[in-house]
């Protein structure tokens, strides 16, 4: 599987999740539940924000001409989960539903953006064998978490 089509697999299970965490925000009586799903949210975008960064863009930022194009992106992971670790401690005015809503959409429209963006210009600039590789090493990587955690 190429790495672009890793990226799109993982974004399509974390717009699943996300439609799920928004159901059950639906029916949370209390806040505490609203920041422990917002730390389930976080700890997945935490997680896919580095597996993109290190399969995807680092390789991709190094074989272009600029360095520093996907400054950005990375910019918008930290963004993100700063938003998510915010709805534990909302300012005033705010609640952490809406926080955790907000984020989530957020999230959604950077999702759009990668796949809009991101992929397109990985396509073009990587051999197909290069994507291949790149996604066996997501792959890998995954595999390799889920390992762990079942130990």
């Amino acid at each position: 599987m190429k790495v672009t089509e890793m990226l799109v697999s993982h974004h399509a299970m974390l717009r699943s999740v996300f439609k799920e965490v928004e159901r059950a925000m639906g029916e949370a009586e209390t806040t505490e539940v609203i920041v422990s799903l917002a730390k389930v949210v976080e700890g997945l975008i935490r997680d896919h924000a580095e597996a993109e960064s290190n399969m995807l863009f680092a390789p991709l930022d190094s074989l272009l001409l600029e360095k520093g194009q996907f400054q950005q992106f990375y910019t918008k992971h930290e963004e993100y989960l700063d938003m998510l670790e915010r709805v534990g401690r909302p300012p005033p005015g705010r609640d952490a539903r809406s926080l955790l809503s907000v984020a989530i959409t957020a999230l959604q429209r950077h999702f759009d953006v990668e796949e809009q963006v991101v992929i397109p210009l990985a396509e073009k600039t990587f051999e197909p064998e290069s994507l291949e590789k790149l996604g066996e090493a997501w792959l890998h990587r995954d595999t390799d978490l889920v390992t762990l955690a079942a130990r």
